[in-house]
C-alpha cells in the first residue's frame, strides 16, 4: 500500500513581518513527514491530488489595525492559491487560520505565507499556537471520479 503525503509541523521561533511583505512561515519543528515532502517551509506533493491544508498562526500585532493574511503560496508560479485575510481589531495577539481542500501539482513547491497590511508585526513562535497540517485526501479523489 503506498504512503500518502501527510505533514504536521509547528513553529517554535518568532517570524518578523514587515508591512506589506509576504513572509514564509518556515514551520521549523516537523512532527510528522513520513514521505519527506516538507523541508524549510516548502512542501512538494508526491502526486497530483487533492490535499487538505490546515494552518493556524498567532499574530502579535501593534495598537493599530492591520489586515492579517495567511495564504498557501505557489512558489513556482509566484501566486497565491488560497488565502484568508481578516482585519484585526487593535493590538495584542490575534489568531488566524486557513483551511482548504485544494489540488496540488507535484512539479510545484508550496509554502505558507503570512502578511500584514500596515505595520511591522510578528508571528509568535509557539508550537501549540502556530501549526500546519497537510494531508492528501485519497477518499475525496475516489468520490470525485
Amino acid at each position: 500500500m503506498p504512503h500518502h503525503d501527510v505533514v504536521v509541523a509547528t513553529q517554535t521561533e518568532d517570524v518578523s513581518l514587515s508591512a506589506n511583505t509576504q513572509e514564509v512561515i518556515p514551520f521549523n519543528n516537523v512532527l510528522y513527514d513520513k514521505t519527506r515532502r516538507f523541508s524549510s517551509g516548502e512542501f512538494i506533493p508526491s502526486s497530483s491530488s487533492l490535499f487538505r491544508i490546515d494552518v493556524r498562526a498567532e499574530f502579535a500585532v501593534g495598537a493599530d489595525q492591520d489586515e492579517l493574511k495567511l495564504a498557501l503560496y505557489d512558489n513556482s508560479a509566484g501566486e497565491t492559491v488560497v488565502e484568508n485575510e481578516v482585519r484585526s481589531s487593535g493590538g495584542g495577539n490575534r489568531d488566524r487560520s486557513l483551511s482548504a481542500l485544494v489540488e496540488l501539482d507535484p512539479s510545484t513547491t508550496y509554502s505558507i505565507v503570512a502578511e500584514n497590511s500596515d505595520n511591522d508585526d510578528t508571528i509568535n513562535g509557539k508550537e501549540k499556537r502556530t501549526r500546519l497540517q497537510i494531508e492528501e485526501s485519497p477518499t475525496v479523489d475516489r468520490m470525485l471520479l
